[in-house]
């Protein structure tokens, strides 16, 4: 057995290797795959010295050869494709320039002699850099702060569909027409699709907690007239500012998800949210039917009213603030009403997350350029039909579960007194 190291096979073997250069050497995939081997050593010849034998083993036999070629064992390791960044090659003007005379070109021994082999340069290794977590809640943290919002989103639809199955009783009450109840429908709806323009850029310059605050007192004040309403107007306009404080809630509610939750995991997240809504969309008629019938139109709005008093609360005391520019990543120490009531009276220590390297920011400020911002959304072309669409669905949706709510009008008209 003899080993490429040896001069005697090196020297018998050459033509061997000739043979194979010629078919790799003339693609440029064979130059990649010898690169590291090859040296010229001469005006017209191409020979190679392999510290490793890195190519298939056919590349260094023939047919007709009898001796089987190994790699030494003292061989230098061949680079793999992760270090060739790292390497730097050096060859001596003895290994590029060789007489073109045959008689005074040295031999393939003291041609390899003048080959200088590569030099691995390993650069000094940087120094870890600390990468901060998307927030810094705990997993049980994050869920109690998406109960609380998932329980609050309850709210708009608890509004709407409670107030459905009393529709005769209040126009019985009122002693007004069904149409004029249904039109209170309208109005609800109507108001709930203009506010949000003017409560969104306050949500994204006060913060989250503080709208949501705002909010449910708009709507705790306006269902406290509601419970005490005793003519029409009172409850149409009534009911346009309790639609004008719950318009918030649901957006209110992502913003808080995508505020402390990174984007692979709000999926998840975002269907316990909606699912909440969809099993209070599933029991909100049967809510206000039972109590109508049983009870008065009225002790709904009173339901309403110790639902969104119950929902203040928690806001108050358990929800801190989310808003990235004010909050960060949790580690901003929050001041005033971004700060939750259970922080400021310490009742179980300070903030667990505050970093004392950091001081407290100030919300961005409000411009009249962000209350009209989200109108400039109309203005893309393939936003606009992706509003559109799901928009009718939900407008025919309205339709139908308002018209098959409202009793005919033959059946519907108060009696006289």
């Amino acid at each position: 057995m003899g080993s490429l190291y040896e001069p005697s096979v090196r020297s018998s073997t050459w033509y061997v290797i000739d043979k194979r250069l010629s078919q790799r050497f003339t693609t440029l995939e064979g130059w990649r795959e010898i690169g590291l081997g090859i040296y010229t050593m001469g005006s017209s010849n191409i020979r190679m010295f392999s510290p490793r034998n890195q190519f298939d083993p056919e590349s260094f036999r023939d047919e007709t050869d009898d001796i089987i070629y190994t790699t030494s064992p003292d061989a230098p390791p061949v680079p793999s494709k992760k270090t060739l960044s790292l390497i730097e090659y050096k060859t001596t003007a003895a290994s590029s320039v060789y007489p073109t005379d045959e008689k005074s070109t040295p031999s393939p021994d003291q041609r390899l002699s003048t080959v200088s082999f590569y030099e691995v340069v390993i650069p000094k290794p940087e120094k870890p850099r600390l990468v901060e977590p998307y927030h810094v809640f705990t997993d049980k943290e994050k869920c109690i702060v998406v109960a609380i919002v998932s329980a609050t989103g309850m709210l708009p639809v608890l509004t709407f569909y409670t107030y459905l199955p009393g529709i005769m009783s209040i126009a019985t009450d009122l002693r007004v027409s069904v149409q004029a109840i249904n039109f209170s429908i309208t109005f609800f709806l109507l108001v709930q699709a203009i506010a949000p323009i003017f409560w969104l850029p306050l949500i994204d310059t006060l913060g989250r907690r503080s709208v949501y605050m705002y909010s449910l007192l708009v709507y705790i004040i306006t269902t406290i007239n509601l419970s005490l309403s005793t003519n029409y107007v009172m409850l149409l306009v009534s009911r346009g500012f309790q639609a004008a404080g719950v318009a918030s809630i649901v957006s209110i509610g992502c913003a808080v998800i995508q505020d402390i939750v990174p984007a692979a995991s709000r999926p998840a997240y975002y269907c316990i949210y909606q699912h909440v809504r969809n099993a209070t969309l599933l029991i909100s008629p049967i809510i206000g039917g039972a109590m109508t019938s049983s009870l008065d139109f009225r002790c709904v709005f009173i339901l309403l009213f110790a639902l969104a008093l119950t929902y203040f609360a928690l806001i108050l005391i358990f929800l801190p603030e989310t808003l990235r520019p004010i909050a960060g990543n949790g580690t901003v120490p929050l001041r005033g009403m971004n700060l939750p009531l259970l922080y400021r009276l310490k009742l179980f220590g300070s903030p667990p997350h505050e970093s004392p390297l950091q001081s407290a920011r100030h919300h961005p400020p409000i411009s009249p350029q962000a209350i009209l911002r989200p109108l400039h959304l109309f203005r893309e072309k393939d936003i606009l039909p992706n509003l559109l669409f799901p928009a009718i669905v939900h407008a025919i949706w309205i339709m139908v579960t308002a018209s098959s709510s409202s009793p005919t009008s033959s059946a519907a008209s108060p009696e006289p007194l």
